[in-house]
């Protein structure tokens, strides 16, 4: 994942600008449900449901803060966080 941070002074503040761009890998996994029971009619059966393995793009996000130029003894930071929806698969992202 990259997160590069990029303070920029404006008077007595200073706007924090960060962008992520998640780069992912996942796993291809084989999920297994078990159905019914011995004492059904139809009996005891196993599906198995197999997902491929997927890497791509996620959504990109980017975060603006403010921050005031001379912390004290707490740095705080208040702004907003835009993410785009950049993801390459639906398990990549979390568009709705």
């Amino acid at each position: 994942m990259v997160k590069p941070v990029y303070p920029v002074n404006v008077g007595k503040l200073n706007l924090i600008n960060r962008l992520i761009v998640p780069v992912t890998y996942l796993d291809g996994q084989d999920i297994e449900i078990r159905v019914g029971d011995d004492d059904s009619d139809l009996g005891e059966h196993t599906i198995t449901l197999s997902k491929d393995s997927v890497f791509g793009l996620g959504n990109i996000q980017y975060q603006a803060f403010f921050s005031p130029a001379k912390p004290g003894k707490v740095i705080w930071g208040i702004g907003p966080v835009f993410e785009f929806p950049t993801n390459t698969d639906d398990a990549l992202g979390t568009d709705t």
